[in-house]
């Protein structure tokens, strides 16, 4: 999986449904009706979460990096993930608040306390399109979420050492017929009937591309949606975002 990100070719490096929001006419926006904030204040708080739990996270793996393994505050690293996570799980919700955004609430057909479930029973093929592509990248992570929310799913830490570096990482745990733990096969498959486990480096790099695509599914969901409602095609243009050197920091730091 690759993500390339040319600030020449938008103006920024935040996600395609940054620009894609600002290109949205007023006059097709329903957000009050809804008793929701504008679509760009939702995106921008999501957006801040999502960021802010990358670089906390960041932080204190590199802080750790290179202490003896049994001296590491795992809970701090496992908290700060979980965050991460937790975070990613909102920025999906909120995408769907932005869209629900979109429709005026005369066009309700049955009330519904989830933004997704609402979307649907007013427009379900878009929707539905939408929502099993946006899953597609959150499967992981709401099933780890989700293990550890309600299964009773704890993290496990590892230590992958190669000739000059080593690697830390974790698995999250299940209980097995016998009552031997051992890492959760859903998360965690088999690989030549071997148990698994995830690196940080791995799973930060995965985390930070899936939620770049998230916002992609998102933002040709909008498009598509002016287009029908109003037969309007948004051309999405060059806007600056002020804080570039942020993304650009957490993309180095997830890569040393």
């Amino acid at each position: 999986m690759e993500l390339t990100l040319e600030i020449k070719n938008k103006g920024n490096f935040d996600t395609t449904l940054y620009n894609i929001i600002k290109v949205i006419p007023e006059n097709k926006i329903y957000n009050f009706e809804h008793g929701l904030r504008t679509p760009m204040t939702i995106y921008d708080r999501a957006r801040e979460r999502v960021v802010k739990a990358f670089e906390e996270l960041l932080k204190v793996l590199r802080i750790e990096k290179g202490s003896k393994f049994q001296s590491i505050d795992w809970e701090c690293i496992d908290s700060k993930h979980k965050e991460l996570l937790d975070s990613l799980m909102a920025f999906v919700d909120d995408g769907f608040n932005i869209i629900k955004c979109l429709y005026p609430l005369a066009r309700e057909v049955k009330k519904e306390k989830s933004s997704v479930e609402w979307l649907k029973a007013v427009e379900y093929k878009l929707i539905s399109e939408c929502a099993r592509k946006v899953y597609t990248y959150r499967k992981k992570i709401g099933l780890i979420d989700n293990k550890i929310k309600h299964e009773h799913g704890r993290y496990q830490h590892l230590e992958f050492s190669f000739s000059y570096y080593e690697v830390y990482g974790f698995y999250i745990d299940s209980v097995d017929r016998e009552g031997v733990f051992q890492p959760d096969e859903e998360i965690h498959p088999k690989f030549n009937g071997i148990r698994t486990a995830i690196s940080y480096n791995k799973d930060l790099r995965e985390l930070l591309v899936n939620y770049y695509l998230i916002a992609e599914q998102f933002s040709n969901t909008i498009s598509k949606i002016i287009y029908k409602e109003h037969g309007v095609r948004l051309n999405v243009e060059y806007y600056s975002y002020e804080e570039n050197d942020r993304i650009i920091k957490v993309v180095k730091n997830i890569n040393q």
